[in-house]
């Protein structure tokens, strides 16, 4: 009679593994289409993500190198030829984060160009897509705000101000703002108005120089706000 052979535990699990091992190998024997496939469908996959990744930072420097160009345009005050080169910008690289930058500076030149609508519809796309740095939200809204005192629309013009001095109520900018505001409502006959923007610019902004003309403006209508 064979005398029986008893296995360590080490023993059991080494034959587990093996069986284990074994069973893999011949799964992936009878599967390896599939299985060829799907490592091929992962390489397609990373491949196309390398890709994409390669191709948006092409885009972003493309889209850097043609505003840079531009702005020098601008600083030499060729502004024609900015004007041409921003609006390419914002027109093929609309989705660059360089394209609010764009639209910012199309919004003002247009502005000093007395091209209103333009400068209108510039300042509200930045406002609307791009506007993320409270300075130059504020600056679209006054320049829209500008825009409206042209069209001589005193009261949506000093609304607009009022707006950009809350947009950034630390700003450098906005007791500039609401002396405009002021300045706007009093030219609509809008007393109450006027006074409303004045006792925010006291509070906020006591011994500005906007205050100091706006109060000089009000005291002409009447309008007089105590310290």
């Amino acid at each position: 009679m064979a005398e029986k052979v008893k296995l360590t535990r080490r023993q059991i699990k080494e034959d587990k593994f093996t069986a284990f091992m074994l069973q893999s190998r011949d799964r992936v024997i009878d599967h390896w289409q599939y299985v060829a496939i799907g490592v091929v469908g992962i390489l397609l996959i990373i491949a196309v993500i390398v890709y994409l990744v390669n191709q948006n930072q092409t885009v972003a420097t493309e889209a850097q190198d043609a505003y840079s160009q531009a702005y020098q345009e601008f600083q030499i005050g060729n502004n024609q030829m900015a004007v041409l080169a921003l609006n390419q910008v914002v027109e093929e690289y609309g989705d660059q984060p360089v394209a609010g930058k764009a639209a910012f500076l199309l919004g003002r030149l247009n502005l000093q160009q007395r091209n209103f609508p333009e400068s209108e519809r510039f300042f509200e796309m930045y406002i609307d897509r791009y506007g993320d740095e409270p300075l130059n939200v504020a600056a679209a809204h006054a320049g829209i705000a500008a825009v409206l005192e042209s069209r001589a629309e005193f009261i949506p013009s000093g609304n607009k101000y009022e707006q950009a001095a809350r947009v950034y109520a630390d700003g450098p900018l906005a007791a500039t703002y609401l002396g405009n505001a002021v300045r706007v409502y009093l030219a609509a006959d809008d007393t109450t108005a006027a006074r409303i923007a004045l006792v925010q610019l006291v509070e906020a902004h006591e011994g500005s120089p906007p205050l100091v003309d706006a109060r000089r403006r009000a005291a002409e209508y009447g309008v007089i706000v105590a310290p």
